[in-house]
This record gives structure tokens, C-alpha cells and sequence, in this order.
């Protein structure tokens, strides 16, 4: 016995609201900012303006039925109410760091099954602190891909990943961090960590286990061996670069 509770990273509460209102055909709309005394009464959707808001609520939404619910937050934080149905980003959860991506639209999410949602929380920091230790570039480059205003990450992250590729890698890294730095405000002091991160050896083994693979018969695990690299992190640029690797 629960409602159904869908989760919104990257649209505004009225838009949201328009969403409920004129696409999914619901008669009602509550806007909730502050503690419910009974939902009784409730209109067929409530829309919650941040995480907080809902935790509030948690327990009396997730003890009525039929409802939908809508919940604003950062990835970060909704990443926390597990059994909520993200409608606006996609989530990447292969990946050792968070990775996500947001979406313009709507995704086409009515009709979920109901089902309560319950709190776990994340330490990102740990998690990424700890990620750390081990051999990878992923995990340092995304962490400077979130320094950037979200709307360009996909942009930087797609375009200086799928850069491996090139034969001319090196040679062209000044041209490409010069031309992100106009197309997505890439600041300076990022500019310096991009290319501090991306002339290590490190990525020069990324490089060459790329570019042999796509120009031999090697598999990925063969060239992973030989450059001492991570498949899934292979796996992961060839995926960007729309590479079949399998």
C-alpha cells in the first residue's frame, strides 16, 4: 500500500507541476513545502520542492495508494531514496564513480509500479576517496567533469574521452582543452588539472591500448594485459565513441 514517487534533478516545480497537470491528465496538483497532518484528501499528484521536503512526508506517502509523487533534488541526493523512478537523468551504475547524465525531457515514466521508498545514505566523498587508491582515470576525470556547469559535462566528458582515439592525441590535447575552454566555459584552473591528468603516463597507456585496438584483430582483455589498463574503463571510451567492442 504506497504511491508511486518519481524523482526530478534537471526541470523546475512548475514545470513539473504542467507535466502532472496537462500531459499525465491529473486533476490535482498539492505543492508541498512543509509537514502534511493527513493525506486523506490528497489531490492525485503532490510535488515536493526539494528531498527534505519529501523526508518529511516519507512515511504518510508511502502509507497511502494510488498517488503520484514528485521529488526535487540533486542527483546526489535523490540517489538516496531508493524505490523512487527517475524522470529527468539516467544513471550510469556500472561505474566505480557516479556518473549521470541529465535530460532535457521528460522521460515517458507514468504508469510505474507503486512501491514505498526507503533512505539510504551515501558518502560520496568516502566512496570516491577510496576509489582513489586504485589505478584508474575515470575516477579523477570525472571528478573535474562535475566542476563544470552540468549542462556541459556530457560535452567535456564525451569529447576529451573519445579524444583517446586519435593517433595525434598529444599533439591535438592543447587545441581541444582551447576549444572546450570557449565552448563550455572550461576555466582556467581547470584547464591546468585537464591537462595535468591527461599527459600523464598513465593515459598515454590508455591511449596506445585504444589505438591498437581498433586497428588490429586484439581483444579488449588483450590489450587491457598488455597495457596494464582497466577493461571496464576501455569499455567505457569505446562505449562514448559508439565503438562495437564485443
Amino acid at each position: 500500500m504506497t504511491s508511486t514517487v518519481y524523482l526530478v534533478a534537471n526541470h523546475s516545480v512548475e514545470q513539473t507541476a504542467a507535466l502532472a497537470t496537462r500531459k499525465w491528465e491529473l486533476t490535482n496538483v498539492l505543492l508541498v513545502t512543509q509537514p502534511l497532518l493527513t493525506l486523506d484528501r490528497i489531490p492525485h499528484a503532490v510535488v515536493f520542492f526539494s528531498v527534505a521536503d519529501f523526508l518529511r512526508n516519507r512515511q504518510l506517502v508511502n502509507a497511502v495508494v494510488g498517488h503520484h509523487c514528485f521529488v526535487h533534488g540533486s542527483v546526489v541526493k535523490l540517489l538516496e531514496l531508493v524505490g523512487g523512478y527517475p524522470l529527468d537523468y539516467t544513471v550510469d551504475n556500472s561505474l566505480p564513480t557516479l556518473d549521470y547524465q541529465l535530460l532535457p525531457k521528460f522521460l515517458p515514466m507514468r504508469g510505474c509500479q507503486a512501491r514505498p521508498v526507503e533512505v539510504v545514505v551515501i558518502d560520496h566523498v568516502e566512496k570516491l576517496a577510496a576509489l582513489l587508491k586504485t589505478d584508474s582515470i575515470l575516477q579523477t576525470f570525472m571528478t573535474l567533469v562535475y566542476a563544470v556547469r552540468r549542462e556541459h559535462q556530457h560535452t567535456l566528458k564525451t569529447q576529451l574521452l573519445t579524444s583517446l582515439l586519435d593517433p595525434d592525441f598529444g599533439a591535438n590535447l592543447e587545441n581541444n582543452l582551447a576549444q572546450l575552454t570557449i565552448s563550455v566555459g572550461l576555466e582556467p584552473r581547470l584547464v591546468i588539472s585537464m591537462r595535468e591528468l591527461l599527459t600523464t603516463p598513465l593515459v598515454q597507456q590508455y591511449n596506445l591500448a585504444l589505438l591498437e585496438f581498433v586497428t588490429t584483430n586484439s581483444s579488449v582483455e588483450q590489450v587491457c594485459a598488455k597495457y596494464h589498463v582497466s577493461p571496464y574503463e576501455i569499455r567505457y571510451v569505446l562505449s562514448l565513441a559508439k565503438v562495437k567492442f564485443e
